[in-house]
């Protein structure tokens, strides 16, 4: 299910590149989008190891239902979708998606989560290179072609909304280089898809989209990026999240606002506990010094009556400062 009701949340959805993504021995990128939005969301991993998108959509209306008590859910913020990694594996292989039903899939899924959390941007990723050595069944030749039907989705998504004059929330992480991008565009969609899906790419890149571009040397194991690679990952969803196309009210208040409350919420904790202390000593001081004079009843009724007085002062305090 979403997030909880009443907190903004961020869903990770995919497959093992997503169940991976809070290790913490990797510096995982789920785990560092977290601490990106401290105190801000709530980031749920729902990622799946093994998982194509075929059995993903199949599950969907279980993992997120679209009636009942885990219905709609306006608190989600950002949805990323990260799969294709075992859906190019061999045609021979089990978990292997042909490219047309991964297209339908990947839209099936958009369109799903667009209705369960109607308020969300969404980041799709193109799933990153494999070492064929480590992967026998995987090959870049093979997962380049479905990174390209992602960026042809969100060219879809994004002509679509600007059709329509609205803002597209659809966004592209990237995680190839560039020029291997452009050349598979030309050889496996038109050079129009291929022109709005480069575009799309640049816009949201953060400095030299290349940078982001996932190489065998930033796996793990040939196929899971180990800390370098997560960080590459992490570099491509803060792009998007930066990107001026992103809704600004989303992005993390990292700054002078949250500096500020911070500040406030220092001071007045300071003048509270400094408060407690003073009527602390002045109890043990009263007691001290009474005591020997009245008897215990009085001197609790005299101290029953000073709490009453203080709690007055403090209800009277907060109403002027309303």
């Amino acid at each position: 299910m979403p997030p909880a009701s009443g907190r903004r949340g961020i869903l990770l959805i995919g497959d093992s590149i997503t169940q991976q993504s809070f290790c913490s021995s990797r510096r995982g990128w789920g785990a560092e989008l977290a601490d990106y939005y401290v105190r801000t969301c709530d980031v749920l991993n729902r990622g799946f190891s093994g998982y194509n998108t075929r059995w993903m959509r199949a599950m969907l209306p279980r993992l997120f239902p679209l009636d009942g008590e885990h219905g709609k859910n306006n608190d989600t913020i950002l949805v990323t979708l990260f799969f294709g990694a075992n859906d190019s594996v061999t045609a021979d292989s089990f978990q292997h998606v042909p490219l047309l039903e991964y297209v339908d899939n990947m839209e099936a899924i958009l369109a799903h989560m667009k209705q369960v959390c109607p308020r969300a941007q969404f980041v799709l990723f193109t799933p990153p290179t494999v070492d064929t050595l480590q992967w026998p069944t995987r090959a870049p030749e093979q997962v380049c072609l479905y990174a390209q039907a992602v960026r042809d989705i969100v060219a879809r998504q994004t002509a679509a909304a600007e059709a329509a004059a609205d803002t597209s929330n659809v966004f592209l992480a990237e995680l190839w280089p560039v020029t291997t991008s452009s050349s598979s565009s030309s050889s496996s969609s038109s050079s129009s898809s291929s022109s709005s899906s480069s575009s799309s790419s640049s816009e949201l890149s953060d400095g030299d989209a290349a940078s982001y571009a996932i190489t065998t040397s930033d796996l793990h194991d040939g196929l899971h990026p180990g800390p370098s690679g997560n960080a590459k990952i992490f570099a491509a969803i803060k792009a998007v999240i930066k990107s001026p196309s992103f809704p600004a009210r989303l992005v993390p208040e990292d700054n002078a606002q949250v500096s500020q409350t911070t500040n406030e919420e220092k001071i007045t904790y300071s003048r509270t506990h400094t408060h407690t202390r003073l009527t602390n000593a002045l109890f043990v001081i009263l007691r001290t010094a009474l005591l020997p004079y009245i008897g215990k009843a009085e001197f609790e009724s005299a101290l029953s009556s000073f709490q009453r007085a203080q709690r007055l002062s403090k209800c009277r305090g907060s109403r002027s400062h309303a």
